[in-house]
């Protein structure tokens, strides 16, 4: 099964510049033909594009929290490693020398 994150990214600026141009046209001609209709099928798309951004504003900011919560996890986590790794080679040096001490034969 294939990630949906694999994917080529679908909406290029070509694309989009495409889509554009064709929405324009659309309705620049509904426009000239009959411009009541037209207003109102505009508004209601502004409206929906209106509420898809709020979805989409919504989405950005808790992935941005989710994001920030697993950086300062991973960030909490090397620290606590480095601090893991300090202490055991405190640790290694100071039995290396009671350990020469003992094979010497001192206290």
């Amino acid at each position: 099964m294939s990630n949906q994150f694999e994917k080529e990214i679908e909406w290029t600026d070509k694309k989009h510049l495409e889509y554009a141009e064709s929405f324009f046209n659309v309705y620049i001609k509904k426009i000239k033909e009959k411009p009541d209709e037209a207003i109102s099928e505009l508004l209601s798309h502004v409206a929906l594009l209106s509420g898809q951004v709020q979805q989409l504003k919504e989405a950005f900011y808790h992935n941005h929290k989710v994001s920030k919560g697993a950086f300062d996890n991973s960030h909490k986590a090397v620290e606590l490693y480095q601090q893991l790794e300090s202490s055991q080679k405190i640790q290694a040096g100071c039995f290396s020398k009671r350990l020469e001490k003992l094979e010497n034969g001192q206290q």
